[in-house]
């Protein structure tokens, strides 16, 4: 066997587990919501947690998923993008915390939970972003969905 082959075989090892880990990892996330996003947190004091443990900043966004227009245009235009993905996945746990209308069936507690949170982070309007600390220190908001939204979020990470 040449040095080649071998060195793409374990190159292909390598790959695979760490597509496993991957998925192992975001199979691993607690989510109860039925709008929470796959590879997003719904759940503040798990989120904190895994911030902590891995020392990545916390992202929470607070949306309305089904009636709010900015909301969706940020979750279209930002969050759904590949920049977003890859910089999230180097920098940041994801908590999505949604207030959605009472036509979306959520567990009360959940709903009860979300509007806790709002209510602790400030949050008047949606969608707003906040971005924490491991410690659960707040260190950046935006408010709505700016077209440099991507842009104020790197910066705010750094």
């Amino acid at each position: 066997m040449s040095t080649k082959t071998i060195f793409f075989a374990f190159a292909a090892l390598l790959l695979s587990v760490s597509l496993s880990q991957a998925a192992e990892n975001l199979a691993a996330i607690p989510s109860s919501g039925p709008t929470t996003p796959t590879g997003w947190y719904d759940d503040y004091d798990a989120a904190l947690k895994a911030a902590q443990t891995v020392q990545k900043k916390l992202y929470i966004l607070f949306t309305g998923s089904d009636w709010c227009g900015w909301c969706k245009k940020l979750k279209a235009d930002v969050l759904e993008t590949k920049e977003f993905k890859e910089f999230a996945a180097g920098k940041l746990i994801l908590l999505y915390i949604d207030a959605p209308s009472p036509k979306v069936k959520m567990p009360e507690e959940l709903r009860t939970s979300n509007q806790k949170l709002a209510e602790k982070f400030g949050v008047r309007g949606f969608p707003t972003s906040v971005l924490l600390d491991a410690q659960g220190k707040e260190i950046g908001k935006i408010v709505g969905a700016p077209g440099d939204f991507l842009e104020r979020l790197k910066k705010a990470a750094e």
